[in-house]
């Protein structure tokens, strides 16, 4: 505990992938280790303002020459804010290593930002929504994709164990790769049954 309502930590991993492959279709080992160390608070506001802020540094080594290895700076962030007794509002930040088999990159650094809100109009009825934005920078080929995503729902409960959800999702894809952008709408209308 660093002061009241706020701790602070240190964390380190490390990963060892080993693909059942020992080449891809282009010839390529993709192999690797890596490890990353953050360093970051603990925030407890009295239950009004809850989570984690970290920053740290990631690393990923490849075993094949031809792949570039990645290296950089890493941040985290897991928000929860209790307005009210019935409206929660969530935020979010994390950059990670993604794994990939695109031509000519290593992996992807990729960096997430989102946010939601959940509201309790009534005892059985929930409303909520959510925001993300993403980015994915290829290491090695020069790709890069944004993907922003909205949702929006609403939730009837009609007992302990059923409740009827809609759901409507927006995503819009962006990317200097050829044909590999698009936008598509869902809608969704669900019966769930829990135990």
């Amino acid at each position: 505990e660093i002061v009241p309502a706020y701790e602070g930590f240190v964390t380190a991993s490390y990963n060892k992938i080993n693909y059942d492959s020992g080449l891809d279709d282009a010839g390529v080992n993709r192999d690797s280790d890596g490890y990353a160390v953050t360093a970051g608070t603990r925030i407890d506001l009295s239950g009004s303002v809850t989570g984690d802020v970290s920053i740290g540094y990631l690393r990923q080594d490849y075993d094949d020459a031809t792949l570039e290895n990645i290296t950089g700076p890493t941040v985290g962030a897991a928000l929860t804010w209790n307005v009210t007794n019935l409206t929660t509002l969530k935020g979010s930040v994390d950059r990670t290593i993604s794994q990939t088999t695109q031509a000519g990159a290593s992996a992807s650094l990729t960096t997430k930002i989102g946010g939601s809100v959940d509201h309790e109009l009534r005892r059985n009825v929930l409303l909520g929504g959510n925001l993300s934005g993403s980015t994915q920078k290829y290491r090695g080929n020069g790709r890069e994709d944004d993907l922003y995503v909205a949702c929006a729902y609403a939730r009837y409960l009609l007992n302990r164990s059923f409740n009827v959800s809609a759901n409507y999702d927006f995503s819009r894809k962006n990317s200097n790769a050829a044909n590999s952008s698009y936008s598509q709408n869902v809608f969704l209308i669900r019966l769930t049954a829990q135990y």
